[in-house]
């Protein structure tokens, strides 16, 4: 998430979280209804971009942790779904 946005003009802003957190999906995410609340999250920035939407945020920080262009079917994660969301993984890897 943090390449994809610093590809597209993003800024990247210290925000260190490490561990489990409860995570709020406000919308259908890759064309997939998200029940993941609690999510893995091991990094040391947070981006800021405003050619993305937001579709998840940290409950603490509300920080946004899942992201799509608003134009082009691109995506990111700022969590890391191999660690507890395997659902997440198996439905990407079949194809949107």
């Amino acid at each position: 998430m943090q390449i994809i946005s610093l590809t597209f003009g993003g800024v990247l802003v210290e925000n260190k979280e490490i561990g489990q957190r409860k995570i709020k999906f406000d919308k259908e995410f890759l064309n997939f209804k998200l029940s993941l609340n609690e999510v893995y999250l091991l990094h040391n920035y947070a981006v800021i971009n405003g050619e993305f939407e937001v579709f998840a945020k940290c409950h603490e920080f509300e920080i946004p942790q899942a992201i799509k262009h608003k134009t082009k079917p691109i995506y990111g994660v700022l969590f890391h779904p191999e660690v507890r969301n395997k659902e997440l993984i198996n439905y990407f890897c079949r194809g949107i």
